[in-house]
């Protein structure tokens, strides 16, 4: 998947632009509704926005990837598959998650019963991930109450690319770089932020870079607040928002500045341009290993580690989606993985405190 920024916000000193793309390419999901040639919404489209759905709606390929224009990227609901009133019916029934995010793991090894070719055989590590995001199309799902069943027991997905990374090489796709080496897989968020001049942010916070700590992230204290940041500070936290997805150690940064978004000072917006000079430099490398029997559990790993005064981590959960569309026949195996975000953190007395601790939440298999 590819993106070119546009600014959305500029400010004061053009330093950040916001997470609004010019252009962006998504995964047509294969179980959307035909449109019906009568308007079922007239309250909503007249005869002509209608004719105008269908003839967008037609041009779409199922399965297929699409070039979107105008998209926002990276925002809270960016991975949502049909827009809210669906979405509402959909969970109303009792027979669909919302999907948010949705990753291919392969791994070498054994499969998910613990044998390849027959016999008991080690699971190894993850040694790609395919990291596939899905956006609402043109509004065509909009209140289509009446074609519910059309979407079956199930949400059937497209089928799904390899995206090969090369031992020596990279990748990219939906916004994350992806590098292999030594046979460990790497991530990082380096050409997303590459136009950032988070130099210029520490500068306009009037402090040389610090390591940023738990006292730095305190709440403002009494004639701290500074509002003519308010636009940078905002503008830095959106570029954060979807810059530390799937980036644990910096999560937890991120989740703590956004607090401060209408109160912000100097000690926030530096924080803010240190974590984002930080990402630029670094990558991260992540290994995946199965939980439960029945696979539907991951652990997830990070070779981030911290002082232990900041243990403060961000927790996700991790399962397996039971849905045969994913499968994928070539070599190896590719294990369908949902992700979701606990709204919630912990406090780990081990000092490599960004190690993701096993939540063994199961996921409803279809």
């Amino acid at each position: 998947m590819s993106s070119k920024h546009s600014s959305r916000s500029k400010t004061g000193t053009n330093i950040v632009s916001g997470s609004w793309v010019s252009e962006s390419l998504v995964r047509i999901p294969a179980g959307l509704p035909k449109l019906p040639v009568e308007n079922p919404f007239s309250e909503k489209y007249d005869n002509n926005q209608w004719l105008g759905l269908r003839k967008k709606a037609a041009v779409l390929i199922l399965g297929a990837i699409h070039r979107l224009e105008k998209a926002h990227y990276g925002g809270r609901h960016t991975g949502n598959l049909f827009v809210f009133s669906l979405q509402f019916e959909l969970q109303k029934d009792g027979e669909y998650t919302l999907v948010e995010e949705a990753v291919l793991v392969r791994r070498e090894g054994a499969s998910r019963d613990g044998k390849k070719n027959g016999v008991p055989y080690k699971r190894g590590a993850a040694s790609e991930v395919l990291v596939h995001y899905i956006d609402d199309i043109q509004g065509a799902g909009a209140k289509m109450l009446t074609t519910l069943t059309q979407l079956g027991k199930n949400i059937k997905l497209g089928p799904i690319g390899e995206l090969g990374v090369l031992e020596g090489g990279s990748d990219r796709f939906a916004g994350i770089d992806m590098e292999k080496e030594g046979g460990k897989l790497y991530l990082s968020k380096k050409t997303y932020l590459k136009d950032i001049e988070a130099e210029k942010i520490l500068q306009r916070a009037g402090r040389r870079r610090v390591t940023v700590d738990e006292s730095m992230m305190e709440p403002p204290k009494e004639g701290e607040v500074d509002t003519s940041l308010t636009e940078e500070y905002g503008a830095a936290c959106g570029i954060l928002e979807w810059a530390v997805s799937f980036f644990w150690k910096r999560r937890v940064f991120y989740d703590e500045l956004q607090r401060f978004i209408h109160t912000p000072t100097c000690r926030h917006l530096r924080n803010a341009g240190l974590v984002i000079f930080r990402m630029q430099q670094e990558k991260e490398r992540i290994e995946i290993r199965s939980l439960l029997p029945e696979g539907r559990a991951v652990h997830f790993y990070s070779d981030a580690s911290r002082k232990p005064k900041t243990k403060e981590v961000r927790k996700r959960t991790v399962g397996f989606w039971g849905d045969k569309t994913w499968s994928h026949e070539k070599g190896g195996e590719w294990n369908p993985v949902l992700f979701k975000t606990a709204r919630s953190t912990k406090l780990h007395d081990h000092p490599y405190s960004a190690e993701m601790e096993a939540l063994k939440q199961t996921v409803r298999e279809a």
